[in-house]
């Protein structure tokens, strides 16, 4: 069900809940995306229990996120932009939508981002997120462990 379409560079985004149908895909794009990919069965949990959105281009699913809902707050817990397309600003503009979209029943919305991560920091500090701590040795890395910073914005 597609729920809402994005002009971006004269080019449609679809932005739609994501389906158990769509699990295969996600996992792809999460293995390309991360280092340490989220596994099948944490796909498929998070598919069901979260809220689950998928942007689509001409391409097919080219983006994805999780999001937990508790309490007037937001969590970013996944947010994922095929590699190959990134840099071309469809990052920040589903960002912009999940921040509008949120914003609706949401007071605050908070993530975390390895402190490596300087082009998603760049796109989170642009949409309006600030640095609220830091939370150490939190990520799985090649050399053992890194820090992720938390962000914040108030919707």
């Amino acid at each position: 069900m597609t729920i809402d379409v994005l002009s971006h560079k004269n080019t449609p985004l679809h932005i739609r809940t994501l389906t158990s149908d769509d699990a295969e895909q996600v996992l792809a794009l999460e293995s390309q995306a991360h280092s340490h990919p989220w596994n099948a069965a944490r796909v498929d949990t998070a598919i069901e229990k979260y809220r689950s959105y998928a942007v689509l281009n001409d391409d097919g699913l080219v983006g994805f996120a999780f999001i937990l809902s508790v309490a007037g707050e937001a969590e970013l817990l996944d947010f994922v932009v095929d590699p190959k397309q990134q840099g071309q600003g469809i990052g920040a503009v589903f960002l912009d939508w999940l921040i509008h979209h949120l914003s609706i029943s949401h007071e605050r919305f908070f993530l975390e981002v390895r402190e490596s991560n300087a082009p998603a920091i760049a796109v989170y500090e642009n949409a309006g997120f600030c640095e609220v701590g830091v939370r150490p040795d939190y990520y799985p890395s090649k050399k053992g462990r890194e820090d992720a910073l938390i962000m914040a914005m108030e919707l």
